[in-house]
């Protein structure tokens, strides 16, 4: 199902990674899954009828294409996947020069983008995350092939080089080559974790290789270049190193979450070593073991590497379990900074024998409290609620307190200096520039605000990427105890010219009048038609955030005349914790009525052409997708809707709980057999209200091995889609699987495919 893909347990960011070959051995591995003759130009394609009879609160339902799920047992499902993507080949075939012509725009794109370097930094034009800890300045890429690789240097202590210096006299070191772990390997690949001791002697790794996200654990010796021990199957996205000194010898530990099988989602914690030269031999174990299976677990280490924690996580609630101490750090135990509580979500650090807790206890938009180590009821306010002002993370340095903060839509900074409780808050558009209120800011390199954090205790400097629409993105720093900032490197474009484009932050108001949806586009500023085509996108779910970011996708629109926007819909989190709860449980339709708001918004305006619109959603915001397809109600109907492995039977998908991480996702969307879910998700579940009427061309993808959104659910969707709707070459129906998962690529065969479908479908109209 489409749960949150901005989640630390979940990464969304973390794409796999093809190459050339490796695009071509996925279009095989397709073909040789379902039996694929390439050439072969195929009817559309029309699934058999087997009714499925279930029921939910003494409602009868019947699913004729449930059977579409049993493809392990079932040739006949096989059949049925290979004459999709027979269909779909057929009708890409059919429209061959405009997905030439895109993809050979998104590889010159690409080839744009110049890295441009700070000379305090390592230079390397492939570059891909750069991090410090310690004594050395880390960083991951590709110039050694189609796997990543990852490389330090010795820090360097010029003054003139405030943050991450590498020490030019210091030779650049392979930590950790995947090009040589995994020699001629070129096909599914993805990195989980890779973390490093406090020594830098070792490093813990973990790798998907089927997109599963069922990733294998191994520790790497770093200077003989060999893994340790055997791998640890069926570990999630977190790792974490304790390491410590007994008896004169240095010990080392690595703790991770397990995925239990039976559920789908991770509900353990493990623990391997200890790493030490005694010759003892590194063993795994258990830890511990998680009951409720609405909730999911995870590690914290506090950024001055004092504490770890189990961390408990639902949607709304957490729980921290102390599990190592620098009082005790041998010696497991199992104390609980705050019992976990329905509705009540918190975060924890440690600095100067106070815990810091960030949480929703008192406040919807959260505030911060510190307790002393020896007594945690004992509280003092550090940081007021304030009701414009949602407190999304907080990271913790020697000095300072950082907050990641939202006001009106916009992600900005605040500076806590510890000593006096003072707070500073980094405006990145202090002008007030309508075109720079459009930007996103992350942490470190190219992560998402819930990633891994890689970050040194005792330093002054803070970084950050920023990006936009038309800013590729690049890593930036604050001096904390000046608020000066620094470009550390910045990705430019070498030939297009940003000048003949431009971006805006609107506000939409709902159609229930309660408040102002944000609207973020992009188009191209000379066009000769005033109302131009529309490409939306929107996801909705979670309280998570889709910011305005860098993407060659984006420009083979822009050059064509469209406007390229981004919805943010109740649902989403960007105006605070009350506007994600309007968008969920039996409130769920204020998302859908909000997209149709923002689209009704630029066509009354005349900014848009009302018969050329294209929508696209993805995961979650494949329900916004699927509302598009099927609603009577939208004023301005996209007529191409493009939906990636899109979450859109939440009835059933819901009460099935085989499906991983059902139990979890009831604190999201409710649980159907509640009546007053129930009548909800019947009135809004796309695939309940397929009726012949007015279909738009639809295209849907899903991946074979995806376990958030099983790949039957967008299958058995478009085959009752079919059903109302006869797909044409002028308005098709395409269904693409393929064998990966949720993440399956991020190339351009696949990025071609779609958007050639989108331009090819409104060019008809």
């Amino acid at each position: 199902m489409g749960y949150p893909e901005t989640s630390s347990i979940r990464n969304r960011y973390r794409y796999a990674r093809f190459g050339i070959l490796g695009v071509l051995l996925v279009i095989l591995a397709v073909e040789l899954f379902v039996g694929f003759d390439i050439h072969k130009l195929p009817d559309v394609p029309v699934a058999e009828k087997i009714p499925y009879k279930y029921s939910v609160n003494d409602l009868n339902f019947t699913d004729n294409y449930h059977w579409l799920k049993n493809i392990r047992t079932d040739d006949k499902v096989k059949e049925y996947i290979r004459k999709e993507n027979a269909y779909t080949n057929s009708w890409l075939d059919e429209h061959y020069a405009i997905r030439k012509d895109v993809k050979y725009q998104l590889e010159k794109d690409q080839d744009d983008i110049q890295l441009q370097l700070n000379p305090c930094f390592p230079f390397d034009e492939d570059l891909e995350s750069l991090w410090q800890t310690d004594e050395y300045v880390y960083w991951s890429t590709y110039r050694f092939g189609n796997l990543p690789t990852y490389l330090r240097l010795k820090r360097s202590f010029n003054n003139n080089c405030t943050c991450y210096e590498g020490d030019e006299k210091s030779k650049e070191e392979v930590v950790m080559d995947f090009n040589k772990f995994l020699p001629n390997y070129e096909g599914y690949f993805m990195v989980g974790v890779f973390e490093i001791t406090t020594n830098a002697k070792l490093a813990a790794f973990s790798v998907d290789q089927n997109g599963s996200e069922l990733y294998s654990l191994y520790v790497w010796d770093i200077e003989q270049q060999r893994a340790l021990a055997g791998s640890v199957d069926n570990t999630y996205y977190t790792a974490r190193w304790q390491q410590f000194t007994f008896n004169g010898q240095t010990e080392s530990w690595v703790y991770y979450n397990i995925v239990d099988l039976k559920w789908g989602v991770p509900l353990g914690i493990g623990r391997l070593g200890p790493f030490a030269n005694n010759g003892e031999e590194p063993k795994s174990e258990v830890i511990y073991n998680e009951q409720d299976i609405s909730l999911t677990t995870d590690l914290h280490l506090t950024n001055d590497k004092n504490y770890l924690f189990i961390k408990i996580v639902g949607q709304i609630t957490t729980e921290y379990k102390l599990i190592i101490s620098k009082e005790n750090t041998r010696t497991l135990t199992l104390k609980e900074i705050h019992i976990r509580q329905p509705g009540v979500v918190y975060e924890v650090e440690h600095n100067a024998g106070f815990f810091y807790v960030k949480s929703n206890e008192i406040a919807s938009n959260h505030q911060i409290t510190r307790h002393p180590v020896g007594n945690l009821k004992e509280s003092s306010v550090v940081v007021k609620s304030n009701s414009e002002v949602y407190l999304e993370r907080m990271e913790m340095f020697s000095k300072y307190l950082v907050l990641w903060v939202r006001t009106n839509s916009l992600r900005k900074l605040q500076i806590v200096h510890l000593d006096s409780l003072r707070v500073e808050t980094i405006d990145f558009n202090p002008k007030k520039n309508p075109e720079l209120d459009v930007y996103s800011i992350n942490p470190g390199v190219f992560a998402d605000i819930e990633s891994r954090f890689y970050r040194t205790y005792n330093t002054k400097c803070l970084t950050f990427s920023k990006s936009s629409f038309l800013e590729p993105a690049g890593m930036h720093s604050i001096e904390l105890d000046t608020s000066n900032t620094n470009i550390l490197f910045q990705k430019k474009l070498k030939e297009r010219d940003i000048s003949k484009y431009t971006q805006q932050q609107l506000f939409v108001q709902t159609l229930d009048g309660t408040g102002s949806i944000p609207l973020s586009i992009v188009y191209k500023k000379d066009w000769k038609y005033e109302a131009r085509p529309l490409m939306m996108n929107a996801y909705g779910a979670y309280g998570g955030f889709r910011d305005p970011e860098y993407s060659s996708e984006t420009f083979s629109f822009l050059d064509r005349g469209y406007i390229w926007a981004v919805c943010h819909p109740r649902g989403d989190g960007d105006m605070g914790a009350s506007w994600y709860m309007k968008g969920k449980y039996e409130f769920k339709e204020n998302t859908f009525l909000d997209v149709q708001s923002c689209i009704n918004f630029l066509v009354d305006k005349g900014r848009v052409d009302p018969k050329v619109i294209a929508l696209k959603g993805r995961s979650a915001g494949g329900l916004i997708a699927g509302d598009a397809i099927v609603s009577k109600s939208y004023k301005h109907k996209p007529a191409a809707v493009v939906a990636h492995v899109p979450f859109i039977d939440p009835i059933y998908d819901l009460i099935d709980e085989t499906v991983p991480w059902t139990a979890y996702e009831w604190t999201e969307w409710g649980n159907p057999r509640n009546e007053t879910i129930l009548k909800a998700m019947i009135k809004y579940s796309p695939y309940h209200n397929i009726r012949k009427g007015d279909i738009p061309a639809v295209y849907v993808s899903s991946g074979v091995e995806d376990p958030r959104v099983p790949y039957w659910e967008p299958l058995k969707f478009v085959a009752k889609l079919r059903t109302v709707s006869e797909s044409t070459i002028e308005k098709p129906i395409l269904m693409r699987v393929i064998p990966g998962g949720h993440f399956s690529s991020s190339n351009l065969e696949e990025a071609a495919e779609w958007i050639s479908f989108v331009i090819s479908s409104l060019s008809k109209i």
